[in-house]
């Protein structure tokens, strides 16, 4: 049977004085598929309301969720962004492995416009949770634009 669920992504980005960050709404996360029947699948979204692109794109016709929002907030430097994906499930065994299908969002890479207050270069950048930490990123002038103690992701899902 089909249940409808929603996955809450957080990621906090800490960006040092005087840097202009900006979070680009496209999110990557990984998702076991229940139309291909495929687990840990990168799954692309590429705006609000646009549907989950199951790659390869090739071997699925599409992921059964779409992106509903994207909510940013500000503290000071610390920035939160949260992602809402509404999708549906059902249990599945995978096709190539054969291993029972995990429900909800188990990474994700978010992507990041810096703006150095030293040189005034725009620099993209990106955060996933797999990345080696701690981690700090420079300009190229130098200029420490943000530094991640600790992996910022969080990941609940709810059933509706």
């Amino acid at each position: 049977m089909n249940h409808q669920y929603t996955s809450e992504i957080e990621c906090l980005v800490s960006a040092s004085k005087n840097v202009l960050l900006e979070i680009n709404p496209e999110l990557e996360a990984s998702f076991d598929c229940m139309n291909c029947r495929r687990s840990h699948r990168s799954v692309i979204f590429k705006t609000i309301g646009s549907r989950g692109i199951c790659t390869p794109r090739k071997k699925c016709y599409g992921f059964p969720g779409i992106l509903r929002s994207v909510s940013i907030k500000r503290d000071g430097y610390l920035y939160s962004v949260k992602y809402l994906i509404d999708f549906n499930y059902e249990q599945f065994i995978d096709l190539k492995y054969n291993t029972d299908s995990k429900l909800g969002a188990t990474w994700a890479r978010i992507n990041l416009k810096l703006s150095c207050p030293k040189c005034e270069r725009v620099t993209d950048n990106q955060t996933q949770d797999n990345l080696g930490r701690p981690r700090i990123f420079n300009c190229e002038c130098g200029y420490l634009l943000y530094e991640e103690k600790y992996n910022p992701f969080k990941y609940v899902t709810h059933e509706y």
